[in-house]
């Protein structure tokens, strides 16, 4: 078998490695561009999230604010809930302490007007006894003239005995009737009274039930504010990191730009021919940059200075 030529087989190995480096650069600096392009995206995006959630921690932060004044008002609702309470307990107490002592003076009321009708019955029948003490005294003569005078004095005390019952068993109906009506009222206002009472005791327990819910709202909403807080911070730092994310990009963009792809005419890969060789170029651009690479171009085509070397 005839052996191949070396410069046939560097040529080709050559020419593998030009289209797979270009190929790979373009993938890098695609690769690259993609990246740049993302962390933009990212950095948008994450600043859009950090003036949300700067947003939303001000919002939360005027919430809480606001639960704030709600639970003290509810406290105070609940205080004042709580003292009504007390209050109206010792006014039930009260009302029935009241009646209580209404019924016992209704008692002795009732009693007194039965004594007055005894002692009114007491002098109708002194009054009749003066009578017939004065009628048993004229009879009587000169010697029942001192009795006569007895007799009327009594028939006097007794008229006015009776005339004053009268007018105590008057007042005392009058009391009676007074009486009679305001323990009836005060039997009507108590069972009222207990259920405003029970109604003020439930009010305390709703007011403390709320007033419970609302430190838990606001132990909530700051929660949610920290977590916000740290949404923020955290997006703030993912902003920054796509920040140095996209410097990177750019760095490594810059960094490949030292090979030049074909898609930018600026590495030339060769058609197969019989007369080739590899030669190695170096362009170095001082224009802008002294010391400043441009990279490096490989070209393969013929030249004129290919018979300076032997062909095989």
């Amino acid at each position: 078998m005839e052996k191949r030529s070396q410069n046939d087989e560097l040529l080709g190995s050559l020419r593998d490695m030009v289209v797979r480096l270009n190929d790979i650069v373009g993938q890098v600096i695609e690769s690259a561009n993609n990246v740049a392009i993302s962390s933009s995206e990212l950095n948008t995006t994450a600043t859009q999230l950090s003036q949300g959630a700067n947003e939303q921690a001000s919002s939360a932060e005027e919430i809480s604010s606001s639960i704030e004044e709600m639970t003290t008002t509810i406290q105070q609702n609940t205080d004042n809930a709580v003292q009504t309470e007390k209050i109206s307990v010792v006014s039930s107490q009260s009302i029935e302490e009241v009646n209580h002592a209404s019924l016992k003076s209704l008692d002795a009321i009732r009693q007194i007007v039965e004594k007055i009708k005894v002692i009114n019955n007491i002098a109708e029948k002194t009054d009749i006894l003066a009578i017939n003490a004065a009628i048993e005294a004229a009879r009587a003569g000169e010697h029942g003239k001192g009795f006569a005078v007895v007799a009327a004095e009594v028939r006097k005390l007794a008229e006015i005995s009776q005339k004053a019952a009268i007018e105590i068993n008057q007042f005392s109906a009058g009391s009676l009737k007074i009486t009679e009506d305001t323990s009836k009222l005060m039997a009507n206002m108590i069972p009222d009274i207990k259920r405003t009472s029970q109604l003020v005791q439930e009010i305390a327990a709703s007011s403390q039930e709320q007033s419970a819910g609302a430190n838990q709202i606001a132990k909530a909403i700051e929660q949610l504010s920290q977590v916000t807080q740290q949404n923020s911070a955290a997006a703030e730092e993912m902003s920054s990191n796509s920040e140095e994310l996209a410097s990177q990009a750019e760095v490594l963009k810059e960094t490949i730009s030292f090979f030049r792809t074909s898609k930018e005419s600026q590495i030339l890969i060769p058609k197969k021919t019989k007369q080739m060789r590899a030669s190695e170029k170096t362009v170095v651009n001082n224009n802008n940059h002294k010391n400043e690479s441009r990279g490096i171009e490989l070209n393969i085509e013929p030249d004129k200075k290919d018979f300076l070397f032997e062909k095989y």
